[in-house]
């Protein structure tokens, strides 16, 4: 049987094939032209958005929980006290809380854990819940190895188990107080998170390096600060090999919590500042920098939460405090999540 084609008269087999390849030549056409049109958006979804500034300045910052950072205020007033102010990082929105009377913030760095900021206070330590300001435990005072409560102790350290000060530790749920002596392995800290008060320590082969966070390991990845450059690495448990995530020296959280990390180092032509912020996802196992930040100034540090990702850029230090030396001032920038 044959079939006419522009005059011609084919083979009927001859002409099936010929309107097969064409309409495969059409649909490749079509993919194409569909891939081309739909790659642009979808590598602007993935691209990060740009840092906002907050207002005021800050002395201090500290991780709470999965959404929230507490950031401590300048000190203001005749008594010097230190203004809390919760930023809620999924919102961009901060709320002030007043610190109670004859309570303070041991330093410039808040300690906080589980939504609860550690406060010094004239009765003892103090925790607030830092969603309502309430103060929930108060008159908490470190006991001495003879079992005698020392009448001037505050506790220094929090985590979500267990309060510290030096060798002495309170369970938080049970009221339990362990004293301790050294780490059986020097340079080892002890996991104020876990129940057991276990010592914080990496997997083979990076044993030997310095671990100071629960959230620096997780599902077999780990993150570290090299020694002698300062370069933030990432490793993976049982393999020798490192991956440099910044190229050079970084301003890290050194965590890994959520999911993925950030940091801070210099980028080409801006000499030691600090100014490119990149991030490292763990479950897509990709690196990816800002592909230009409007962050203003050199970055001293970095934040990472579930929501955003926050640094702070160095601005001064305050003309009104009486401390010597005194309290650096800093700005901070927030952006949301890498996706």
């Amino acid at each position: 049987m044959t079939t006419e084609r522009c005059g011609a008269r084919l083979p009927e087999r001859d002409y099936v094939r010929t309107i097969m390849r064409s309409i495969v030549l059409r649909s490749a056409l079509l993919l194409a032209v569909l891939a081309g049109v739909s790659a642009p958006p979808a590598m602007a979804a993935r691209a990060p958005q740009p840092f906002v500034r907050l207002a005021g300045s800050v002395v201090g910052i500290a991780d709470v929980s999965d959404r929230y950072l507490v950031v401590a205020s300048p000190a203001t007033g005749q008594d010097r006290s230190r203004e809390v102010r919760v930023l809620d990082t999924k919102t961009r929105r901060v709320r002030s809380l007043p610190v109670p009377q004859g309570c303070w913030i041991n330093g410039y760095t808040p300690q906080t854990a589980g939504e609860r900021l550690l406060l010094w206070c004239d009765s003892g330590s103090a925790l607030m819940d830092v969603r309502s300001g309430r103060i929930v435990e108060e008159g908490l005072r470190p006991v001495r190895q003879d079992g005698v409560v020392q009448p001037d102790g505050q506790w220094s350290a929090i985590g979500t188990s267990w309060l510290a000060e030096g060798y002495e530790y309170r369970n938080r749920e049970t009221g339990e107080v362990r004293i301790l002596g050294d780490p059986p392995v020097a340079s080892r800290l002890r996991n104020l998170d876990s129940a057991d008060l276990s010592l914080l320590g990496f997997c083979a082969p990076f044993a030997s390096k310095y671990r100071v966070l629960p959230t620096q390991q997780a599902g077999g990845r780990l993150v570290y600060t090299s020694h002698n450059k300062g370069h933030l690495l990432l490793g993976r448990c049982g393999v020798s090999r490192v991956k440099d995530l910044s190229g050079g020296p970084a301003a890290s959280d050194g965590s890994l919590a959520h999911g993925y990390t950030a940091w801070a180092a210099a980028r080409r032509g801006s000499g030691s500042c600090k100014r490119g912020v990149g991030f490292h996802s763990v479950a897509q196992d990709r690196t990816a920098w800002w592909p230009r930040t409007n962050v203003k100034g050199c970055i001293d540090f970095v934040r990472h939460t579930k929501y955003a990702v926050v640094v702070g850029t160095y601005i001064g230090v305050d003309p009104d405090d009486l401390d010597s030396p005194p309290a650096d001032l800093f700005r901070l920038w927030v952006a949301p999540r890498p996706r």
